[in-house]
């Protein structure tokens, strides 16, 4: 009967594991699919193509792995991990993982007037600040957007990808 119980414990662990390895594959999927649908100012299109992810997240991971075969235009793709807003630089993209979802007011207080894209995993992120907010409707994972906000920090959102999302 232990063993059972062993047993079950670990497929439930395991299985709660892939889904979050799966969670985060497909929003690093999403996000790179973002930056081919957004326009950034001309200050950001040289160079390398910064992404910062807050926080210890599966998605950072991800990233990294897309990093390595994908670029954002001509520009090479660089992800960096922070542990507190305090260590955030320019980058063009700024995700906020579920563990960290206090820390969106916070992160679009940090971000200002930026040309950065401000994402979030997290319950009424946008209500928070965010641009885009990763959310589940009916088991299928979507996005919601906020054109406004990206908008008034100059960033150019292709008609296309507000069509695909939630408007906020």
């Amino acid at each position: 009967m232990k063993k059972l119980a062993v047993v079950l414990i670990t497929l439930i662990l395991a299985s709660s594991i892939s889904t979050a390895q799966n969670t985060a594959k497909l929003q690093s999927i999403f996000i790179y699919n973002f930056i081919k649908l957004i326009e950034w100012p001309a200050s950001y299109k040289s160079g390398t193509f910064n992404i910062t992810v807050l926080g210890n997240d599966q998605i950072y991971t991800e990233l990294m792995n897309l990093a390595k075969v994908k670029k954002a235009g001509s520009q090479t793709i660089k992800v960096k991990k922070i542990n507190n807003l305090g260590e955030l630089a320019n980058p063009h993209i700024l995700y906020i993982p579920k563990t960290k979802g206090s820390k969106v007011s916070d992160a679009k207080t940090s971000i200002g007037s930026k040309a950065t894209l401000l994402i979030s995993d997290t319950n009424n992120g946008t209500g928070k600040g965010s641009d885009i907010n990763f959310v589940v409707v009916g088991n299928k994972p979507k996005f919601e957007i906020k054109t406004s906000s990206a908008q008034s920090k100059g960033l150019k959102i292709s008609s296309n990808l507000v069509n695909l999302g939630i408007k906020k």
